[in-house]
């Protein structure tokens, strides 16, 4: 699932077939475009990657992307506690 944004479109849902089409070196994938504000979209990602079947540090790294981007409003994504525990240095190397 994406969504269109300025520069072309965003993985809302579906970012580990989108990683395993590009390690297999697929040239297209099948998606679903939906017409999603930004809020919309965050709220449509977060219960299907903070549910416990991530992993600690994609989450982590999903944790620092969203903090970056949603500064203050972070608590407002119900994400679980144990994800927000994410620390500085964490954030730091999650952004290179």
């Amino acid at each position: 699932m994406v969504r269109v944004v300025d520069e072309g479109y965003e993985v809302v849902n579906g970012h580990k077939r989108l990683w395993v089409a590009y390690v297999t070196d697929l040239e297209s994938i099948r998606t679903h475009v939906v017409h999603l504000g930004e809020c919309e979209a965050i709220k449509r990602f977060v219960p299907n990657h903070f549910d416990g079947s991530s992993s600690q540090p994609g989450a982590d790294v999903a944790t620092a992307r969203l903090r970056e981007r949603w500064e203050g409003r972070i608590a407002d994504l119900n994400i679980p506690s144990e994800h927000l525990q994410t620390t500085q240095g964490q954030e730091e190397q999650a952004s290179i």
